[in-house]
């Protein structure tokens, strides 16, 4: 799951066509970031500075993700955190530096880190909502599945694997609850010992009486 790295909107979107552009197209995404404002690292990552222009990027931090693609988050005024960087954590400040027309941040994800392979990052972010870390809750009870199918999921997320389903009429016991970014999980241990959850309120998946 992802962040923003800055709160400010965009000014300028990956995809315009532009010659002004190496590949004919703008590679990133533009943030109207004033200089000084922190940038957090959008997920867990590998953050190396790069000081310099960098090819018209100007002072640079890349953020190395688990699977290889690279974001890097150009024309910074001075660095933040380096080396192994959770969601969140500062990585560094904006600025104005290299080929820039005024304080932006521009950043740009790049497929196994090459530069001719950016990717739309807005879309990415989109597709990797930022998730509200959230307390299991221990509370024992039964709950009837009031619809045809009901999803089980292995993790807390309409996003994650479903795992099994349950039929209309069915009963689960669960032992316990999540309330996460307005959804409301049942969870309980499956004969293996992995957990499972079952959404249940606020949800496309409101299948279920009798929890909570």
């Amino acid at each position: 799951m992802a962040i923003k790295p800055v709160n400010d909107k965009i000014t300028y979107k990956y995809g315009v066509k532009s010659s002004a552009y190496r590949l004919g197209y703008h590679p990133g995404t533009d943030y109207a970031s004033s200089v000084g404002t922190a940038v957090r690292a959008t997920t867990n990552g590998s953050v190396k500075y790069l000081p310099g222009n960098n090819g018209g990027y100007g002072n640079v931090a890349t953020l190395t993700l688990s699977n290889g693609d690279v974001i890097w988050h150009a024309h910074l005024s001075k660095k933040g955190k380096v080396g192994t960087v959770k969601t969140g954590d500062v990585i560094g400040y904006t600025g104005n530096t290299g080929w820039s027309t005024g304080p932006h941040l521009h950043v740009e994800r790049r497929i196994g880190g090459n530069q001719d392979r950016p990717t739309d990052f807005e879309k990415w972010l989109k597709a990797n909502p930022e998730v509200v870390p959230a307390k299991r809750v221990s509370r024992r009870g039964t709950a009837t599945v009031t619809t045809n199918r009901l999803n089980v999921r292995n993790s807390p997320s309409t996003k994650s694997k479903v795992v099994a389903t349950y039929g209309k009429g069915q009963t689960f016991n669960y032992d316990s609850y999540i309330v996460t970014n307005g959804y409301t999980w049942l969870s309980y241990k499956s004969w293996y010992g992995t957990r499972r959850y079952v959404a249940q309120g606020n949800s496309k998946e409101t299948y279920v009486k009798g929890g909570r």
